[in-house]
């Protein structure tokens, strides 16, 4: 993607300046490149001479992929500061496993559920005894009912995290 989020921040004139940009992505369904650690900074002179010369910049720091920031510094000069950094569509895609044996859910029972690491949900649907469908949403370490409890999760696997599981009276 051509694309580059940009953040800028501005000096003042007298004594060391510092100012800091903070950089978002352009849309909702885009993301920062984690990767692209230079940043491109530009400066624009706010005052006669060649205060641009003297500024200097710090390491882009990202807080996730959605927010990084980058300081700068001026020596006292006048400057704008803005830095660019790639960006990356996000995509998302959905991937179901085949349907494991059926088993039941009696109280007391333990289960796992395989969720891809970097998904950013799973379901599992169960087939009720009255013979009712139902689906539950597996968004983050939580239970999924009041008779279906979160117990632990287990991400030695290099692709996928195992969530156990506990059926409750």
């Amino acid at each position: 993607m051509g694309l580059r989020a940009e953040g800028s921040c501005q000096t003042a004139e007298g004594g060391p300046q510092n100012c800091t940009a903070k950089v978002v992505p352009t849309g909702p369904d885009i993301i920062l490149d984690v990767n692209d650690s230079s940043g491109i900074p530009g400066c624009l002179a706010l005052m006669a001479g060649d205060p641009c010369d003297f500024a200097q910049n710090g390491p882009v720091i990202f807080q996730s992929q959605r927010s990084a920031t980058q300081s700068f510094s001026a020596s006292g000069y006048a400057v704008r500061m803005t830095t660019m950094i790639r960006q990356k569509r996000l995509q998302q895609t959905t991937t179901d496993l085949p349907p494991s044996a059926r088993f039941p859910l009696n109280p007391g029972r333990l289960f796992d559920v395989l969720r891809n690491r970097y998904a950013i949900a799973a379901r599992l649907e169960c087939a009720m005894a009255d013979g009712d469908q139902r689906i539950f949403s597996i968004v983050g370490d939580t239970d999924l009912s009041t008779n279906i409890r979160f117990v632990s999760k287990n991400s030695s696997e290099p692709t996928f995290d195992v969530l156990t599981y506990r059926v409750m009276p």
